[in-house]
């Protein structure tokens, strides 16, 4: 299943913020694969497209970063399969 998760920083970003999220996109946990992670100018810091086995998968990580940043996630349904199934 894939996922948009959003994030807003609860303060400044550091060296340790960075640090935790460049270890969960090059050693993501077991049946979580990130895909990219953009950070924007807006309403929200970060944008993060991941694939995760279910949606308690994609909740144990974001609960994680709790202490860091806000988040809201979004289930997401690449274009080719809403086509495929709707269009």
């Amino acid at each position: 299943m894939d996922f948009i998760i959003v994030m807003k920083f609860r303060s400044k970003v550091g060296r340790e913020t960075l640090s935790r999220l460049n270890n969960l996109c090059e050693k993501p946990p077991p049946g979580f694969k990130p895909h990219g992670m953009y950070f924007t100018l807006g309403r929200y810091d970060v944008i993060w497209h991941v694939e995760a086995d279910d949606q308690l998968k994609v909740t144990e990580v974001v609960v994680g970063l709790s202490d860091i940043c806000s988040t809201e996630t979004f289930p997401a349904i690449p274009r080719e399969e809403f086509t495929r199934r709707f269009g």
